[in-house]
């Protein structure tokens, strides 16, 4: 994914603006508001004797991975099909000389081809004045792009996408305005999707993101000691989320699986719980920091799997630069290409007297991995629909029909 994502001023704002709404502190296990998992669905089932132990939502056609369209390669400007090596194609789009009207419609199929989404698409609505190519340039030129951001992207549109619409074929897509057919790639169109969801977005933007957590504000790895914003991410309301979310309703989730101030927004396609502890009142002592209405304490091992971005190759795992992530012209569900990794946590759940779960603490050790920072999802009234209802200054209805041409003969995968 982007390793490392981007927090958007909107996010940070709600993030500060949740530390003051809700407090950093719990007085115990049971969540608080931030972390209660009614504020993702108020219909999830907190039995935990009731809630599946796994869940796998890696048969349908969403979770893909894809290039998370790193901001130092001019984020959907990026010729990626270009024959330029991946490790020169940092800041490349500085130099690009968008075509005129006339070499558009001179241009052969291989050329088309290698342009930018971002190109492709404008071209397709007969903006040759290439507005969304120049709103990316003036982002730069405002406030110039800096190597160090390599980890900032488009991870968050390219979450919510991921886990909502499935993987798009290549398609040939005429322009309505031109004679002219531009090849599109499953990459393309997967990116004009993460960008549209990152910046265009109306569900976003209106604040009907749902969210479970308070995002970390500090890359300190002291803060995660603290009882607060980087400790939060409940253990009992992430259970509550997985099973639901996964187990029950067959959807995956958007995490942040990182608990600091970087964001590394994935989407969690998968996970299977193991149960290696009980502690009941009834019988034996709750540890020292149980809730008031805890009755018993479960110890719980949790494997989740989630899908990464893209890699240019089967072999190369570097996080720490932007030229380990690739795009793909042709669908990866189903080959070596789709990535995905493991993390491992664990944690005791606490439950009442009628075995629902109120709460939770994270119990790690050296075989776990850092918690997770927050669970977030977009409102879901329309996942299928992609439009122009936000206001913004480019039209991006033609997406939603670019989208149905490239899924239409796309089902559930056997």
């Amino acid at each position: 994914m982007e390793p490392k994502k981007v927090l958007t001023s909107a996010w940070m704002i709600f993030t500060f603006a949740g530390v003051f709404m809700y407090g950093f502190c719990q007085a115990d296990r049971t969540w608080n508001q931030a972390n209660d998992p009614r504020n993702l669905d108020p219909n999830y089932n907190f039995n935990f004797y009731q809630l599946p132990p796994s869940g796998d939502v890696t048969t349908t056609n969403t979770g893909w991975s894809d290039s998370y369209w790193p901001k130092t390669r001019g984020y959907i400007l990026d010729r990626w099909q270009d024959e330029l090596p991946i490790e020169s194609r940092r800041f490349k789009f500085r130099e690009y000389i968008l075509p005129t009207a006339n070499q558009v419609q001179n241009m052969g199929p291989s050329e088309l081809k290698r342009l930018s989404p971002a190109e492709k698409f404008d071209i397709l609505r007969g903006e040759l004045n290439f507005p969304i190519a120049n709103r990316i340039k003036k982002m730069d030129l405002d406030q110039p792009f800096q190597a160090e951001d390599w980890w900032r992207g488009l991870c968050a549109g390219w979450t919510h996408a991921s886990l909502n619409f499935p993987e798009p074929h290549p398609i040939i897509f005429d322009s309505k305005k031109f004679n002219v057919k531009v090849p599109l790639g499953s990459s393309d169109i997967k990116g004009l999707l993460s960008y549209y969801f990152s910046f265009h977005d109306p569900n976003r933007f209106n604040n009907m993101t749902k969210r479970i957590g308070i995002a970390c504000p500090s890359n300190d790895p002291n803060f995660l000691d603290l009882d607060g914003a980087c400790k939060d991410m409940n253990a009992g309301a992430f259970h509550v989320a997985l099973a639901n979310q996964i187990g029950l309703k067959k959807r995956g989730l958007a995490i942040d699986r990182n608990p600091t101030a970087e964001v590394w927004n994935q989407p969690f396609v998968k996970y299977k719980s193991t149960v290696y502890r009980v502690v009941d009142a009834a019988s034996d002592d709750l540890s020292p920091g149980a809730s008031a209405n805890a009755r018993k304490e479960i110890y719980v091992t949790t494997i989740a799997t989630y899908v990464d971005e893209l890699f240019k190759d089967a072999h190369y795992d570097a996080d720490e630069d932007d030229q380990h992530s690739e795009a793909s012209y042709e669908p990866v569900l189903g080959t070596d290409k789709q990535s995905a990794k493991t993390l491992t946590y664990k944690y005791v759940l606490e439950l009442d007297a009628r075995d629902n779960i109120i709460g939770g603490d994270w119990t790690p050790d050296d075989t776990t991995d850092p918690h997770p920072d927050f669970i977030w999802q977009v409102n879901d009234t329309a996942p299928t629909k992609v439009s122009d209802q936000s206001g913004a200054t480019d039209d991006w209805s033609l997406l939603e029909e670019i989208v149905l041409e490239a899924t239409k003969y796309m089902g559930v995968r056997q």
